[in-house]
């Protein structure tokens, strides 16, 4: 089967947000750019992430979203996931967005998450901004989280969790742990104040550390 490779790995970030109880049931999506070409292997749209199978998974091109390979329809999200991909092809090979309880409940206070701890920066780029509620799976909704994601790995959705981006499944998947982390602190310090963030000096030396990550690009194929 082509591309076997990416679609195990989609498989196991699904299962990965279930048993990090970033995600319940079929909520939740992923997708993995396949190296050297315009592809995606997509998670499919209401399969259960115990029973998904390779054959499952979706291959999609970026560029005119059509079904490559694959019987099911690809996840209801796909224009999301499309959208950034098309926005980051260099340092971006993973997409997952996540029904994440904790950024949920921050999201419903309107609150974005601003660098209140050191590896944020050096991870995630910086601030995790709240990207207003749009109609899921719309366009509107996709060209809102390219704009509110900008350079960074994390994006807070109103509502409607959270979207974390890697150079592989593996660092999205821990992009959207630490944001369901420094939600819970959030949550936790809200009550009692406003929290402190990391000094501004300290800020520009992470930034720096997270820029000469991105910089390592992810495999793709050139136009010609």
């Amino acid at each position: 089967m082509a591309h076997e490779e990416q679609r195990d790995q989609v498989i196991w970030a699904c299962r990965e947000l279930a048993r990090l109880g970033l995600t319940a049931g079929t909520a939740g999506n992923v997708s993995v750019r396949i190296p050297e070409s315009n592809l995606i292997a997509a998670s499919p749209s209401s399969v259960r992430y115990e029973t998904m199978r390779v054959e499952d998974v979706c291959v999609v091109d970026v560029d005119s979203g059509d079904l490559i390979e694959g019987e099911r329809n690809p996840t209801s999200e796909l224009l999301m996931h499309l959208a950034v991909h098309r926005a980051r092809p260099d340092d971006v090979g993973a997409v997952i967005h996540a029904h994440c309880v904790q950024v949920t409940a921050l999201s419903l206070l309107g609150r974005d998450i601003p660098p209140i701890m050191d590896e944020q920066v050096a991870i995630l780029g910086g601030e995790v901004r709240l990207c207003p509620h749009s109609l899921p799976g719309s366009q509107a909704l996709a060209d809102a989280v390219v704009e509110h994601l900008g350079d960074r790995r994390a994006v807070m959705l109103a509502h409607h969790g959270m979207l974390g981006v890697g150079r592989d499944a593996v660092q999205a998947i821990t992009v959207c742990h630490m944001t369901e982390r420094l939600a819970q602190i959030m949550l936790a310090v809200i009550p009692h104040g406003e929290p402190s963030v990391i000094p501004a000096e300290v800020q520009e030396l992470e930034r720096i550390y997270y820029d000469i990550q991105v910089r390592r690009k992810v495999g793709r194929r050139t136009s010609s």
